[in-house]
């Protein structure tokens, strides 16, 4: 469909099974419109029994959710109320089930009142969605002039179980006043082939009611990445309700160029976004519980070759909050914690296993007014080596002055 419009419906716009779409419009919200819909404005599945081809998805210039109504001569495209149109549920909702589902490209399109997500994809591999502009999504807005709604929050973009490259496939996607003006996701990160130092960097999701700002990251769910590098900027806030799992991928949280304390927290924590209550958590109790999340967990992780002569995984000036184990390595290089705080966590708050420590300046608590209770369920520090015997090239763990070495005490 090109220059076409479509709607008003009251289920789905489009609807299909295995079946290739492709809709191009002008992004202009006049040619090339999918404009109050009561459901999905493009509802699309794909399974194992779907043909090859060469896109499953392709949107291409089109305006979601707000247009000239049809035979309107006095109003003009993107202007409240009067072209102010709905989405009943999400503007794009994609399935996958099938092992190597075909591509989706989502490109300078505008998304506007959806009631659920923007774009929300299942199980979609290395998806291309550029250039987007999300506006007044996941609200359950209910009026013609207002964002406000009374229903949960959704995020701008859902990718779940997703394989996806963020640094170079889902870029430059803008917007204000969404439920979460943010890229929800959980999955595993891949990159451009050929890249001889791959790199994830964290931007923070945050809200704006008036201006159009890059849309950051939320994890509903576990994040794996299996090479490369995760750089947590200063002030970086990852938040989350799973666990990060870097296996043979490097953790690179020491950044000092930029201010504030790095954060990884759960995502029941209102810390820069309010992401309780969302569609995501809805209990949000006063007081988080410990193992709310699961934490950073490292295997094999050397971080980068940048921070030291030998790699290491280097952690500086974070707080690490509510989380089962706080980090957890095993047969890693060497764990470098500087200047952070931990706790509390339901299990340990650092495990090491056959990867020699070193941790200095940094506390094992309950922030006062934050939590209550011990900082850690087990130990503030537990280094395994039965399985591997002692370090033998160079390293050793390193404990705090003498009257902080038992970091399994409560309150230290």
């Amino acid at each position: 469909m090109v220059n076409s419009g479509i709607g008003p419906s009251y289920f789905d716009g489009i609807d299909v099974t295995n079946t290739p779409v492709l809709v191009k419009g002008q992004a202009d919200g006049k040619f090339g419109t999918v404009n109050n819909i009561g459901s999905q404005g493009i509802n699309l599945s794909f399974d194992a029994s779907a043909p090859t081809v060469t896109n499953a998805l392709e949107i291409q210039g089109v305006t979601f959710g707000s247009s000239v109504p049809f035979a309107a001569t006095g109003c003009l495209p993107f202007q409240l109320p009067c072209s102010a149109g709905f989405i009943g549920n999400d503007a794009i909702l994609g399935t996958f089930t099938s092992a190597n589902p075909p591509p989706v490209v989502i490109n300078q399109s505008r998304f506007f009142r959806a009631g659920g997500f923007g774009i929300e994809l299942n199980r979609p591999k290395r998806p291309v969605i550029t250039n987007n502009n999300f506006d007044c999504n996941g609200v359950s807005a209910k009026t013609r002039d207002t964002c406000v709604g009374s229903g949960l929050h959704y995020s701008a973009i859902y990718l779940n179980a997703a394989t996806v490259d963020l640094e170079n496939s889902v870029t430059n996607n803008a917007g204000h006043e969404n439920g979460l003006d943010a890229i929800a996701l959980n999955g595993t990160i891949v990159y451009a082939p050929g890249l001889t130092a791959p790199q994830l960097t964290w931007i923070n999701a945050t809200n704006d009611a008036v201006n159009d700002h890059p849309l950051g990251y939320l994890l509903d769910g576990s994040l794996t990445l299996n090479s490369g590098k995760l750089f947590v900027p200063g002030g970086g806030v990852v938040k989350s309700k799973g666990t990060i799992n870097l296996s043979g991928a490097a953790l690179d949280a020491s950044d000092t160029t930029k201010p504030g304390t790095k954060v990884f927290t759960s995502l029941r924590d209102n810390v820069n976004i309010q992401t309780c209550p969302s569609v995501f958590v809805q209990s949000c109790p006063s007081i988080i519980q410990a193992g709310d999340w699961g934490g950073v967990d490292l295997t094999g992780s050397a971080t980068d070759a940048s921070l030291r002569s030998a790699t290491w995984s280097t952690i500086t000036n974070a707080a690490i909050l509510y989380a089962t184990t706080g980090v957890h390595i095993t047969n890693g290089n060497f764990l470098v914690i500087r200047g952070s705080a931990i706790g509390p966590t339901f299990a340990d708050g650092v495990l090491g296993e056959g990867t020699p420590l070193a941790v200095t300046a940094t506390t094992f608590g309950c922030p006062t007014g934050v939590c209550s209770g011990p900082s850690s369920g087990n130990h503030g520090i537990l280094a395994d080596f039965r399985n591997s015997g002692p370090p033998t090239t160079g390293g050793k763990c390193r404990h705090l002055p003498p009257r902080r070495r038992h970091a399994d005490t409560e309150g230290q």
